[in-house]
């Protein structure tokens, strides 16, 4: 079944090196923190995405050979794809693997996106829906991998609740690092990561759904005054598990539409081309 699903491709997807202009979005969007914009924005952050999927997909990401990547499409309408199939309305992220020229269509993996807001004030706060319903869709279309990311805005702690952290200096081209002692930080981005991920791992229903839940720091949700995208923490994962009801026709079907809507995917490598 494995090589039926590997074939060679000859469309150009969308490849744009470190420092092109990636998309471009208007400032609402940002100080609204938009589900489009996140969901672009995890897109384009390639060492966030590239710790999100290592945890998804944690065997396949760690044995992929030298050139090799993603190929990802966002906000896909489901029955542009798939004629006649309705659910999920929007597929928020596709995610098809390749290694040089083929596709490695029996890795491909879909990603369903809900957003938290939180605040300092709100911590507990919850998506307005989980997005279980929608995965479950998506394991009926047959996708070999399904996953399920929450990703969090929210306001910054006041200063005088920040904590003592240890920190370390990297001293090498190797990654060694040594001590440099404590730095002062906000720490709720991590217990809201840890909240977030303690829901889905409740609530989920099933193992075959991977599970990630990530904080991306916009600055101050509604804020006029600070639209820039300032970092990041690194995500909790649980893994995917293989779809028991992986459909062979349609994931050629999405082979299919990845030649004739190539520009649709963004092409992300595994190594650095450097």
């Amino acid at each position: 079944m494995t090589k039926k699903l590997h074939r060679k491709f000859y469309s150009q997807p969308f490849k744009p090196n470190d420092g092109d202009l990636f998309f471009a979005t208007s400032r609402n969007m940002v100080e609204k923190s938009n589900e489009t914009f996140l969901t672009l924005f995890i897109m384009g952050n390639r060492r966030l995405f590239g710790s999100i999927y290592s945890g998804l997909l944690p065997d396949y990401f760690h044995s992929m050979p030298r050139e090799s990547g993603v190929l990802i499409c966002p906000v896909a309408k489901t029955e542009l794809i798939f004629h006649g199939q309705k659910l999920p309305g929007d597929i928020d992220l596709i995610v098809i693997p390749y290694e040089r020229d083929t596709l490695i269509l029996d890795k491909t993996m879909a990603v369903e996106i809900k957003i938290i807001r939180a605040s300092y004030k709100k911590q507990d706060k919850s998506p307005n829906e989980f997005g279980y319903s929608q995965c479950r869709s998506l394991l009926d279309i047959g996708f070999p991998y399904v996953s399920l990311l929450h990703i969090i805005v929210s306001d910054r702690s006041p200063k005088d609740t920040w904590e003592d952290v240890p920190a370390y200096r990297i001293i090498n081209d190797q990654g060694e690092a040594e001590s440099a002692g404590t730095e002062r930080m906000d720490t709720m981005p991590w217990r809201l990561i840890e909240r977030a991920f303690g829901r889905l791992t409740k609530n989920a229903g099933t193992e075959l759904i991977g599970l990630s839940a990530t904080y991306v720091d916009t600055g101050h949700p509604g804020s006029k005054d600070n639209t820039e995208i300032n970092g990041f923490h690194f995500p909790l994962c649980k893994k995917c598990q293989e779809n028991p009801n992986l459909s062979e026709i349609n994931m050629s079907i999405l082979g299919n539409f990845f030649e004739e809507n190539s520009r649709r995917f963004f092409m992300t490598p595994r190594f650095d081309p450097n």
